[in-house]
């Protein structure tokens, strides 16, 4: 995924530069939200593990890794802003409040879904390489159009979890 995202961005690019294309390349942190099924990634899946009594399912050396979040609907309203047409920078970065450790928004999570089991932890071979902290700058966003994240990860978790829990328990949801 990130090779072929970063290859996008570089043709992304190339085709503004080379065609004057109106071409924003869009980056954004780690987007949760109600709605996502895809249960590889650690939001949702620590969600539907904690719901049905299981603790959450985290990687050996997670403790080191810090990610930052930003939720669906800062996404959605940022890229209507970048829509409007009024930004002409050839990239921007939509992010959260900063990096968080992992394991904390896997406590955070557990907590809002009155779950109290350790997590269990899967060993990772050592040659596999990962990020340790991942986090962008999202400041061009903020200087020039005053754009801001409205709603923190705490409330977003809180809105994400009460999502699944309609989800799963009562097979409402919207």
């Amino acid at each position: 995924y990130d090779t072929s995202k970063a290859c996008m961005d570089m043709l992304s690019r190339s085709y503004r530069h080379n065609y004057g294309m109106s071409v924003i390349v869009t980056r954004c942190s780690n987007i949760y939200g109600p709605g996502d099924m895809n249960l590889s990634r650690l939001i949702p899946n620590t969600i539907r593990r904690a719901l049905t009594g299981e603790g959450a399912m985290l990687y050996s050396d997670v403790n080191k890794m810090e990610r930052e979040f930003i939720y669906i609907d800062d996404v959605v309203s940022a890229y209507e802003l970048i829509a409007t047409g009024a930004f002409t920078h050839a990239e921007v970065n939509v992010g959260g409040g900063g990096p968080e450790k992992i394991r904390s928004v896997v406590d955070k999570i557990s907590a809002l879904c009155g779950q109290d089991k350790q997590p269990v932890v899967i060993n990772r071979d050592p040659k596999f390489k990962e990020i340790q902290k991942q986090y962008i700058d999202s400041s061009r966003l903020q200087q020039f159009f005053g754009w801001e994240q409205k709603v923190d990860l705490d409330e977003g978790l809180k809105r994400t979890v009460e999502w699944y829990i309609k989800y799963y328990n009562d097979g409402e949801y919207s």
